[in-house]
């Protein structure tokens, strides 16, 4: 239903039609998401709710752009299911993250195996959530009202002066992104990891919009949205080495004073990695104001 918007619409050269570039990008993005929501009907592996989570977030970053753009019901009804159904991963994807890490370690520190089969019995209980969850995600319902605002938004720019107009609407939201990831950069604190999160959530706005815009920022090439991963993946181990230490703390405080003891080693080991991990990424942190018109582009 989406391919008909999308299909009917060419891209013209030394232009970046509007409805060009948002029908591409809706459409490509609703079909990744159907591709990855079938993936973990099939089998909810970590890498299926992995790429489910990042496929729904780049939908819902692109619900965001049109939504400012042309503002209705449909997006916010769209808009509220997917970040419900989004949520029910999160604590399912965090376990799984936290199994892989702590494979590793166990041989360091057997302590962990009773945490270990811990998080085996949290997976299941999980993994069962999540997929009521995921069977229940109305899929014909959400695509109606997609296709529906589509046809809003290609109305819109049907005449060339909004078209214009739209181009630069579409370029101010890249800009706002990267100015919203640029100020949590700036307030970045190594002592306070909710900082570094913060950061983090803002750059991934940002990275998934840049994305989008990629037809119409003629600066952006593939090398660029490289470095982007990386940069976002540095920031993500830090996140994750948060999560499992509370995670690890949490499980023993439960188990009461001399479990929290037996695994004050474990805790300076995370601290310590934590703490490489974050100088790490400081070093290279200023890296974010390449990402938007670098001088390359001004030269």
């Amino acid at each position: 239903m989406l391919q008909a918007g999308a299909k009917r619409l060419k891209p013209r050269s030394g232009f970046a039609d509007p409805r060009v570039l948002l029908a591409g990008s809706l459409d490509e993005r609703w079909n990744i998401f159907l591709h990855q929501l079938q993936r973990s009907r099939r089998h909810l592996s970590e890498p299926a709710i992995h790429d489910l989570r990042v496929a729904t977030r780049r939908l819902l970053s692109l619900i965001s752009m049109i939504d400012s753009v042309v503002a209705d019901n449909n997006l916010e009804k769209v808009r509220r299911q997917l970040r419900r159904h989004l949520k029910a991963f999160n604590d399912l994807r965090d376990v799984h993250v936290q199994l892989l890490r702590v494979k590793t370690l166990t041989r360091r520190f057997p302590q962990l195996r009773s945490f270990s089969a811990d998080l085996r019995v949290r997976e299941r209980r999980l993994v069962s959530e999540a997929g009521r969850e995921v069977r229940g995600i109305k899929i014909l319902l959400l695509e109606r009202l997609l296709a529906e605002e589509l046809e809003r938004t290609l109305h819109l720019f049907g005449d060339v002066s909004t078209r214009v107009a739209g181009t630069a609407v579409l370029t101010g939201i890249g800009g706002r992104a990267f100015a919203a990831a640029v100020q949590r950069r700036q307030a970045v604190n190594p002592a306070d990891p909710r900082s570094i999160h913060r950061f983090r959530v803002a750059f991934k706005k940002f990275r998934y919009t840049v994305e989008i815009l990629r037809p119409q920022l003629r600066w952006i090439r593939k090398p660029l949205f490289r470095k982007m991963n990386t940069y976002q993946t540095a920031m993500g181990e830090i996140q994750d080495l948060e999560v499992l230490t509370a995670s690890i703390k949490a499980y023993a405080l439960r188990r009461g004073q001399m479990a929290s003891l037996a695994y004050m080693p474990v805790y300076q080991h995370l601290a310590e990695l934590r703490r490489r991990s974050v100088e790490e990424f400081l070093k290279g942190a200023d890296q974010l104001y390449e990402f938007w018109m670098s001088e390359e582009y001004h030269r």
